[in-house]
């Protein structure tokens, strides 16, 4: 009797077994079709072309002089943690941070800001001229409130930090230099991350890979706090942008993105850019320039943009905590975050 009962025992045993097995089996067959493989480049041959051409482009852009907008070290005073946010996927930090920043010279914000001087003189002729020598004016007002080769910004900086590993820090706000210093005129609220996630690869994927092709455009130079390699706090910079793009008519209405290259992420490998995007319509009164329309419905004109492309990896929305009106506009606080594979 004991052995026909053992006999039972052992066959209920295995049939558990067999049954984890098969479900171990099913999880792993899932977990293989909801991570994003990768692409078969001799099954792909007009992928593998695109890919080609954007590797030769990338291998000219190198063999050209280098061209650098002006950028500026930032040093961290003091900084307060003051909120945490914890999602399924990644954590933000929310710091109140003082910076102390390397004083600019009056001929680098001239520098940073000539094609966009050119562009309004030869379009607005003598009105173009004005608003140039104006801007001029307002700079020098303020640098000249400068009595060190330093002064201090007061803002909040966000540390993204993705489950998986590493992070990426930069100040949630882009400025633009009045009579009275930095002023945060937009929001960042896109985040470009991944194997190809510099500025330069997000530039090049929105002028000819997208549904939508954007172009190279003027525009005054707003710049970005962050931080370019996470060495104790000693790689902040301030920074122009590195890429302006359109999509739309100049005169009329379009979108409008600054992309900033964040360098490298070491712990994971990677590549991170941050951007800000907006709606405008060019108006003439009281001043010629762009009226903002808003900034999320240009956010989701871009993240659908990128939606569903075979170069796309992951998209998030990652709140970054800067949830607030940027000129009479409101910003939700929450930016895309779109990985780039290729």
């Amino acid at each position: 009797m004991n052995n026909i009962l053992g006999e039972k025992e052992m066959k209920k045993g295995i049939l558990l077994i067999i049954v984890l097995l098969i479900m171990f089996l099913a999880t792993l067959h899932l977990l293989t079709f909801t991570i994003s493989a990768p692409i078969n480049l001799e099954k792909e041959p007009d992928i593998k072309k695109l890919i080609e051409e954007k590797e030769k482009a990338l291998r000219n852009l190198r063999n050209e002089p280098l061209v650098k907008n002006p950028q500026w070290k930032a040093e961290v005073v003091s900084e307060k943690l003051i909120k945490t946010f914890e999602d399924e996927n990644y954590v933000v930090r929310i710091y109140e941070v003082t910076f102390r920043v390397q004083k600019p010279k009056l001929e680098e914000l001239v520098s940073s800001n000539k094609e966009y001087f050119d562009f309004l003189i030869k379009n607005l002729g003598e009105k173009g001229r004005e608003i140039v020598e104006e801007t001029i004016l307002k700079w020098e007002k303020w640098l000249n409130t400068i009595k060190n080769d330093t002064y201090e910004i007061k803002t909040k900086t966000v540390k993204v930090s993705p489950k998986s590993s590493g992070s990426i820090k930069f100040d949630y706000n882009l400025y633009s230099i009045l009579s009275y210093g930095y002023y945060p005129s937009d929001p960042v609220n896109l985040i470009f991350y991944g194997p190809a996630g510099s500025a330069w690869n997000v530039s090049y994927d929105m002028k000819y890979w997208l549904s939508n092709k954007w172009s190279d455009t003027s525009g005054s130079t707003l710049y970005a706090i962050l931080d370019k390699d996470h060495a104790d706090d000693k790689d902040w910079i301030v920074k122009g942008q590195d890429y302006q793009l359109r999509y739309g008519d100049f005169w009329g209405e379009s979108y409008h993105i600054r992309i900033y290259d964040g360098g490298y992420d070491w712990d994971q490998y990677l590549e991170w850019s941050i951007a800000g995007v907006h709606h405008e319509q060019w108006v003439w009164l009281p001043l010629p320039g762009h009226k903002i329309l808003g900034w999320e419905d240009a956010e989701q004109f871009v993240r659908s943009d990128f939606s569903g492309k075979w170069f796309v990896g992951s998209m998030w929305n990652w709140w970054l905590g800067n949830a607030e009106y940027y000129q009479d506009k409101w910003n939700d606080g929450y930016a895309a975050a779109i990985e780039l594979k290729y």
